[in-house]
């Protein structure tokens, strides 16, 4: 993510000068052969004279930090789990957390994020226009809403990119050679997210497909009796 958020922050075209720090140098490699205007180090220290700092670390990494922020600094974080009361630790006053998920690298990901009251208006327009070359995003008032959203959005894509897997292997299982079940599974989520698009009534969606007495109506009956499913009424 923090490349996709690097990617962002470059296409918002912020005016700031960007400085990347990684300790792993194929990484920064990486990021400059795509992206020349990218500076890059692997000395935190060089980190603390920022205005705006994002950490786009591990969780379980974020211990190993030594940084020390200017007070007046803007402090990001994206990390899962990492409270803002743990991150004033690093200094800095105005603090924000956001919770992105992986379609963000094309452009299509939601992230909520929230903030110390603390945040400027400018603070804020910045991040919406950094956010927003991501995907959606929606501020919530609440920090323990990030962690709800991780639950959701943060983690939904796996979610989401099982049931593709389960479609492709009923589909190998019906007799479909690999590379056509992958297209038929891919291309019939692909339809129903443009559907979606189009129509946002989940339950008439749902119910234009199972028709009365069909195998997609007993199909849905058996997921609500193994509990797979909450219990629904389909009316057809």
């Amino acid at each position: 993510m923090g490349g996709t958020l690097a990617q962002a922050i470059i296409k918002a075209d912020t005016g700031y000068r960007l400085l990347v720090c990684d300790r792993d140098l194929e990484k920064l490699k990486k990021l400059t052969d795509t992206h020349s205007g990218i500076e890059v180090t692997t000395d935190q220290l060089l980190c603390t004279s920022a205005d705006i700092v994002f950490l786009a670390v591990k969780p379980q990494d974020f211990h190993d930090l030594t940084i020390n922020l200017k007070k007046d600094a803007l402090l990001c974080s994206i990390m899962a789990g990492v409270s803002i009361a743990s991150l004033r630790g690093f200094g800095a006053e105005k603090i924000v957390r956001m919770m992105s998920n992986t379609p963000a690298q094309v452009g299509v990901g939601f992230t909520a994020w929230t903030a110390t009251g603390n945040l400027e208006a400018n603070d804020k327009k910045l991040l919406e226009k950094i956010l927003s070359c991501m995907g959606k995003y929606l501020y919530v008032e609440q920090e323990d809403d990030i962690n709800k959203a991780t639950a959701i959005s943060g983690s939904g894509p796996a979610y989401f990119f099982l049931m593709v897997l389960e479609l492709t292997k009923a589909a190998e299982e019906l007799g479909f050679e690999h590379g056509v079940a992958v297209n038929m599974a891919v291309q019939t989520i692909k339809g129903a997210s443009a559907l979606l698009d189009e129509k946002s009534d989940l339950d008439e969606l749902i119910n234009k497909v199972a028709s009365k007495g069909g195998t997609t109506e007993a199909a849905l009956k058996s997921f609500f009796d193994f509990g797979h499913f909450r219990r629904r009424t389909v009316t057809c």
